[in-house]
């Protein structure tokens, strides 16, 4: 079947489906790494018709399209490892153990069913897990809704990850008839939502745009309410996943968002066809509508219209700290087989400015995804571009950039196992993902086109993944046309990683959702010899292990590293009491780290240092602590030097100056209190 597209008002939205036969052929489905134990279905489908080892849970819902599973602790018992949600087309939300059993019944998310158009779906967005209230309760955040006009609701769900309760909902719907502004004909939330702390209250802010033409912001207050600190109204439709991050120099997280507009003359200013990429302020606001045009820190406006979800990672070695990378889409001009938006683009957080300009070859929908792929130390940025026709391309591809070159590291046409074909729209919002999946410190860039999950080498980009004629080399095959992006995680705590898609399973009678996870990958794809010049990182290191990065939809990416807080610490002393320093460690990327310390130079043994903790990640701080005790030194300047290691990273060297002085006089302020 042909794929195809749907315009609806303002041309704004396309929504592709895409379920193509695959005709059985020598090799390729059968030769699949083994399933996690636990995630298959009780019965095969028939000879030639299904894995000999019956890959995938069937959930027994309609098949699942655009939802991207999270990998997640959803119940709170560390102890039993991760699960997985996902939400099937008819808007089920589904989730697993990591032995693949039911957590709970599956949460139809829609408050009351409904009738969405021939093609459509009720379930397109990606399901976020986080600790809303700072309790230690897991919640699942998700939305919900049609793309197309419909009799349906559409707004987003918080599903309390323990029992499988709907806390609460915001529907759209609703929130347009308390507000008494005229309605849409739109409310499906296709994009998905982002949490985070913005203000350090412990909990959890959630934004999300909807087809409403709205951008909002809510905080979580009770396990059972939220309150509504303020939305936007874009004047266009939202498909972009928001993210948040501090672009100043206060302690409080903004908002940067990506809309869609259309042009329109009569406003004023007018508007031209294209999207605005937005910084907002997350606090509270008063009235709580802000007008379109109104109440950003900045605004910057593209060429095309931004369906494609931002990332943020230091990715310039010519600007400092951090910037935002984000695509675009193919929707402008209407009606053409030459689209605007052929680019990846490198903004400045402060204040929006463009600072790159990635060039590809066809129009950019999908979300980057960012990490070191060849090894050098430094970030690049991969993407899925394809929209059938786009500048005369016929296939979709995968494509890779060094940020500092316009031109593409690498650009590679993934191959469906089995047939050897290509989904040409295979970069119509499903994304790829980073990630070592076979342990020999060589990530890998994984991505869904057609019925397969295709793994490229991520130096080169040279496909990993079986194609006819492959011989023994093996396929992640998941029977149905995959529209979504992988996630992979340690789900079931072995040590090793798992690659998860939803998908369908055309053999199925009928065709329902099936939840596929592959795993000991090791086994199937042999550890390679790094090329040379290569740091090899640490096994199974995962940049980008999901959509956005984590399950909370951070989006956020740092290099793998040690860092200190300071790398240099001058004390003055007499020497008549000693002195404790206390220097914070943090890990880059929030991966888990094992340190050492050693000491040199302190010939007079002036100092005492040792590590509070020997390990160090995002939940386990570590600290170096260092005593000064130069009582039985002469007066004189002692340099020592400290140098924390860790495994396969560049150490830290912390530089201690000890002036030993005969009297050392000191001044105290007042310090006056109100």
């Amino acid at each position: 079947m042909k794929p195809f597209i749907v315009g609806l008002l303002a041309g704004i939205i396309l929504f592709v489906m895409v379920v193509i036969p695959a005709p059985l052929a020598q090799a390729g489905f059968a030769d699949q790494p083994s399933p996690l134990p636990g995630w298959t279905h009780p019965t095969s489908y028939g000879p030639g018709l299904d894995t000999p080892d019956r890959h995938g849970i069937n959930l027994g819902h309609a098949p699942i399209t655009r939802s991207s599973p999270v990998i997640a602790d959803i119940d709170g018992n560390p102890a039993n490892h991760y699960e997985v949600a996902v939400v099937t087309s008819d808007g089920f939300l589904h989730a697993r153990r990591a032995d693949g059993s039911q957590l709970w019944s599956p949460v139809h998310l829609p408050p009351a069913s409904c009738s969405p158009q021939a093609g459509d779906a009720i379930g397109n967005s990606n399901p976020a897990v986080g600790k809303l209230l700072g309790d230690g309760v897991p919640y699942i955040v998700v939305g919900y809704g049609t793309v197309l006009s419909s009799n349906c609701d559409g707004g987003i769900v918080a599903v309390n990850g323990q029992t499988g309760q709907i806390a609460w909902r915001f529907s759209l719907r609703q929130w347009q008839q308390q507000q008494g502004y005229p309605p849409e004909n739109l409310y499906g939330v296709v994009s998905s939502v982002a949490l985070a702390d913005t203000d350090n209250d412990g909990k959890l802010e959630i934004a999300f745009g909807g087809l409403d033409r709205n951008l909002y912001l809510l905080s979580a207050a009770t396990s059972t309410t939220y309150t509504v600190r303020w939305y936007y109204h874009a004047a266009d439709t939202i498909w972009s996943t928001p993210i948040f991050h501090n672009i100043d120099s206060d302690p409080e997280l903004e908002l940067l968002a990506a809309t869609d507009i259309t042009a329109n003359p009569v406003l004023i200013p007018p508007t031209q066809d294209g999207g605005f990429l937005h910084a907002f302020d997350t606090a509270p606001r008063t009235p709580v509508r802000i007008e379109f045009q109104t109440g950003y820190i900045w605004r910057t406006f593209v060429d095309q219209a931004l369906y494609s979800s931002p990332a943020i990672g230091d990715v310039l070695d010519t600007s400092p700290g951090d910037e935002l990378v984000i695509g675009a889409s193919c929707v402008f001009p209407y009606n053409s087989d030459t689209k605007r938006g052929r680019w990846v683009k490198i903004f400045r957080l402060s204040d929006g400015s463009l600072l790159q300009t990635l060039n590809s070859p066809e129009c950019v929908e999908s979300s980057p995804a960012i990490g070191d792929i060849d090894g050098d130390g430094e970030s690049e940025i991969v993407v899925n571009v394809g929209w059938e026709g786009d500048n005369g391309i016929t296939e979709s591809e995968t494509i890779a950039w060094d940020p500092e070159n316009p031109t593409p590291k690498w650009r590679v046409t993934p191959k469906n196992a089995n047939t050897s074909s290509n989904d040409p729209n295979g970069g119509n919002l499903q994304s790829p993902i980073i990630a070592d999946i076979n342990g020999d410190g060589i990530v890998e860039v994984l991505t869904a086109n057609l019925w397969s999950v295709v793994i490229l080498r991520g130096y080169d980009g040279q496909q990993m993944t079986c194609i006819p004629e492959c011989g023994s080399q093996p396929s992640l095959f998941a029977w149905y046309t995959l529209k979504s992006t992988p996630a992979v995680g340690d789900i079931n705590g072995d040590g090793i990683l798992d690659v998860v898609i939803g998908g369908g399973h055309a053999f199925a009678q009928p065709v329902t959702a099936h939840l596929y996870a592959w795993t000991n990958l090791a086994s199937a794809f042999p550890a390679q010899a790094p090329p040379s010049g290569y740091q090899p990182k640490p096994a199974y290191h995962a940049p980008w292990p999901q959509f956005r990065r984590s399950a909370t939809n951070d989006g956020i990416y740092n290099l793998p590293g040690l860092q200190a807080a300071t790398t240099a610490l001058y004390v003055l002393t007499d020497g008549s009491t000693s002195h404790t320093y206390t220097i914070p460690l943090t890990s880059r990327d929030g991966s888990a780290l094992s340190l050492s310390l050693s000491e040199s130079g302190d010939s007079q043994n002036i100092i005492t240092a040792n590590l509070s903790s020997a390990t160090l990640s995002s939940t386990s701080p570590s600290n170096v602590v260092i005593t000064v005790n130069a009582t039985s030194a002469a007066n004189g300047v002692y340099p020592v030097t400290l140098t924390v290691s860790t495994p396969g990273l560049p150490a830290v060297t912390i530089t201690i100056t000890v002036q030993k002085v005969t009297t050392v006089h000191s001044v105290f302020l007042p310090n006056i209190v109100r």
